[in-house]
């Protein structure tokens, strides 16, 4: 689906009970330093800022794309940690600095001319490694086309780098990555587990696991993370008639960037 650009390789959020779980605040001495200002995207909403279990105090993404890609980098069990505008990388030699600024008063003076580029994430992984993602409107592809040759290029460095656009961030994975993330890392108890083991492999209507066995949509949206319930996040919103299968610990289903 490379000509369709869904995914290239080589203000406040509130949950279903109204309850704010990411919300727009002061600057955060907690976070970690970016690389460059962060700025509101013309053709994106507001910039706002967002707490998670992966990254450290308020992070601030510039769109409600970037945020997307956040929430599913929050929900997905191969990712440890993230950090937003983490460095500024020459694109002629592939060296990384901590800011655009340090690259460009590096070479201030001198004949060589930098190319910096400032990804929108880098994720470290679970199984080691790290990579960096960017969210990329395909309007702004379409403009600057050789956003496209970005990830081979950095490729050539050993720096992978995933370019994600709004073809896979929007639809159903928008609203439903909003339901899962505030309950990352949160537990089930023995009594909601065993409720959830007895659901035949089938599946059964959200409403209905919510109403006969009397689960609040709290924890079934803990166990949709932990592996016990599964559903097709990217295909379908998150309803009461929405059919809820176990799935035996598999998180497969949380995995929806090909990282």
């Amino acid at each position: 689906m490379i000509g369709a650009f869904p995914l290239i390789r080589s203000a406040s959020i509130a949950d279903a009970n109204g309850q704010i779980y990411f919300k727009v605040m002061k600057e955060d001495q907690f976070a970690d330093p970016t690389a460059r200002r962060v700025h509101k995207r013309g053709m994106q909403k507001r910039a706002s800022k967002i707490s998670g279990a992966k990254f450290a105090g308020l992070i601030q993404l510039e769109s409600q794309m970037e945020t997307t890609l956040v929430l599913c980098l929050e929900i997905d069990p191969r990712v440890d940690t993230l950090r937003v505008q983490p460095c500024t990388i020459d694109l002629n030699s592939g060296r990384v600095y901590g800011t655009q600024k340090e690259l460009m008063e590096r070479f201030r003076g001198r004949s060589y001319q930098p190319s910096p580029y400032t990804p929108d994430i880098e994720v470290k992984l679970t199984m080691g490694g790290k990579c960096f993602l960017d969210a990329k409107h395909t309007a702004h592809i379409k403009k600057k086309p050789e956003y496209l040759q970005y990830p081979e290029l950095l490729e050539q460095f050993g720096i992978s780098l995933i370019l994600v656009t709004e073809v896979l961030l929007q639809g159903p994975i928008w609203s439903n990555v909003r339901l899962l993330a505030p309950y990352v890392g949160h537990g089930l108890k023995d009594s909601s587990r065993a409720a959830v083991i007895g659901i035949p492999q089938a599946g059964m209507r959200l409403q209905d696991i919510k109403g006969e066995l009397g689960l609040t949509l709290r924890e079934i949206c803990i166990a949709v993370l932990l592996g016990e319930l599964s559903f097709k996040i990217g295909e379908a919103e998150l309803k009461p008639d929405s059919i809820l299968q176990p799935c035996g610990g598999c998180q497969k289903h949380l995995e929806v960037i090909g990282l």
